[in-house]
């Protein structure tokens, strides 16, 4: 067996190349009820791997369609996060809102749209005081 997975078997985690610590989930089901893809698809984004997130996230999000109302809130607010990261604010925000509107207890979007709303407001330019006259 290889060192690296002897190092997974036994302690259940995975040394990357540049020394960080990854948690693997084994499990179908972790103790929070989430599925071992959600898991993966969230790895893939922390290694930058985008687009094959969001293909777990679109299977995810069609299984959980009318099942799970957690997983899909919760795969709407990471399909806006990584909207977010590629600098599409706006389809960021509807996003949140989105799952916001679906589960209105969602703390992560709610969090999420806040923040960046409020980012946004403060770099949008603002007129000075002669152009906001009004004629």
């Amino acid at each position: 067996m290889s060192r690296r997975g002897k190092n997974v078997e036994q302690t259940g985690k995975t040394t990357r190349p540049d020394g960080r610590v990854a948690h693997r989930r084994t499990d179908a089901n972790g103790a929070d009820g989430l599925p071992a893809n959600y898991w993966k698809a969230c790895e893939l984004v922390q290694d930058g791997q985008y687009e094959k997130a969001r293909g777990i996230y679109s299977r995810l999000e069609r299984s959980a369609a009318t099942a799970d109302s957690r997983l899909r809130v919760l795969v709407q607010n990471d399909l806006a996060v990584l909207a977010a990261i590629e600098g599409k604010f706006d389809e960021a925000c509807q996003g949140w809102r989105a799952a916001i509107e679906s589960n209105g207890e969602c703390l992560p979007a709610r969090l999420n749209l806040g923040l960046v709303e409020a980012e946004l407001s403060l770099s949008a330019p603002t007129a000075s005081p002669a152009e906001a006259v009004l004629v």
